[in-house]
């Protein structure tokens, strides 16, 4: 609306509705045409108030996407199936019965897990068959890799908890491939796998807080994976520069932000050296885990 001639003349970029719902909202007073009166933002004059519900600085606009950026952050792996989850207790168990089902056995860190406990440890491990076939007649011709076949146990489970979940999807492929997670997001770990750690965060997050994490574990969707295993970008990133970013061109979940790296990663430019950055990243990330 305004880039077709409307002006703001009032916002409030966020506060909570005032009703039963537990949710925030935005308001916006618009004028169609120029406005030569004055301008309030979050109740305080202004100079004026853009489309992003803010003051207008020295630039305006959505910064572009950088092709320094592409293909160095991913989306953690979609699974669609709580089946697939199992407690510690549950693994062992697993692994108690045949110790070759530790194969198929990975820790899963969730967004949920980087929140909320303090040391940031997965909770939950995961049955991960990656891209292998169900069984050898299904095998494609000359395939002798793994099959799910092979865990007898764990396919029984997936079997028994996720088929038929997946069963009512509309998605062919996913009914199909009932006991492959939904999107294995397999660029992210090939990525990864030169790696012995990566950074992750959150994607719904009061805090834009990164972490680096050993790349042997599954991640979450609600994770987002940036493939940088150096302090120096770990400072970069939990530096204050880019929280400030962030907060400016993130969206937002009720009163949390999404990071959504298309928006906010992608979009920034890095120091063409950060090397100066590995002392204080190593310090502070040694400090923050004490």
């Amino acid at each position: 609306m305004v880039a077709l001639g409307h002006s703001i003349t009032r916002a409030t970029a966020s506060r909570a509705w005032p009703g039963a719902a537990n949710l925030e909202v935005s308001e916006v007073w618009m004028h169609k045409g120029l406005w030569a009166g004055e301008t309030f933002l979050n109740g305080v004059e202004s100079n004026g108030i853009t489309s992003m519900l803010c003051e207008p600085g020295a630039i305006t606009g959505n910064p572009h996407r950088l092709a320094e950026m592409k293909g160095k952050s991913f989306q953690g792996s979609v699974v669609l199936g709580t089946g697939f989850m199992l407690s510690p207790s549950e693994a062992d168990e697993l692994v108690g019965l045949d110790s070759c089902n530790d194969d198929v056995l990975a820790w899963y860190l969730s967004g949920d897990d980087l929140n909320s406990r303090p040391d940031q440890s997965p909770s939950r491990k995961i049955i991960n068959f990656a891209d292998w076939p169900l069984d050898r007649n299904s095998a494609p011709s000359g395939y002798e890799g793994p099959v799910a076949e092979d865990y007898p146990h764990c396919l029984a489970i997936v079997r028994k908890k996720v088929l038929p979940q997946r069963a009512k999807s509309k998605r062919k492929v996913y009914r199909e491939r009932w006991w492959q997670f939904a999107e294995k997001q397999t660029r992210l770990y090939e990525s990864i796998a030169q790696f012995e750690r990566t950074l992750v965060i959150p994607e719904t997050t009061k805090y834009c807080a990164f972490a680096l994490y050993p790349v042997n574990i599954v991640f979450s969707h609600m994770t987002k994976v940036i493939t940088f295993d150096t302090e120096d970008v770990f400072a970069l990133l939990t530096s204050s520069v880019h929280e400030a970013w962030v907060r400016h061109y993130a969206s937002t979940l009720e009163t949390r932000l999404k990071y959504t790296t298309s928006d906010v990663f992608e979009t920034f430019p890095f120091p063409r050296n950060t090397t100066g950055l590995v002392a204080f990243g190593r310090s502070y990330e040694e400090c923050r885990q004490a």
